[in-house]
């Protein structure tokens, strides 16, 4: 009795966990979502082109799992400072991965 029990229990236990929703680290795509992810990366691309002392730098804006990795080359810590700036003011709360490097030209 007391081994049909246990095992009704854990029967119990593994159906319950099976209806966890997803985890919302890792949410499901969408074609809604991959179209917000594609606008993110365009808006920060536009917007780095549209700054003058940027549009000559080479950086490049990746998203991808609710992130933005931000790589490329900079001529100095003020462009730098200024590429993260309208990175982050596009980047709708999703987490910023800064690679950029400052390399004087």
């Amino acid at each position: 009795m007391k081994t049909f029990v246990f095992v009704s229990i854990l029967m119990l236990a593994a159906a319950l966990v099976a209806q966890q929703p997803a985890s919302q680290d890792n949410p499901p795509s969408s074609p809604s979502q991959a179209t917000a992810t594609a606008q993110v990366q365009q808006d920060i691309q536009q917007a780095w082109q549209s700054e003058s002392d940027l549009s000559k730098a080479k950086q490049n804006a990746q998203v991808s799992g609710g992130a933005i990795t931000l790589t490329g080359t900079v001529a100095n810590e003020d462009q730098h400072q200024k590429a993260l700036q309208v990175a982050t003011s596009h980047a709708n709360g999703m987490k910023i991965v800064d690679k950029i490097k400052v390399q004087p030209q």
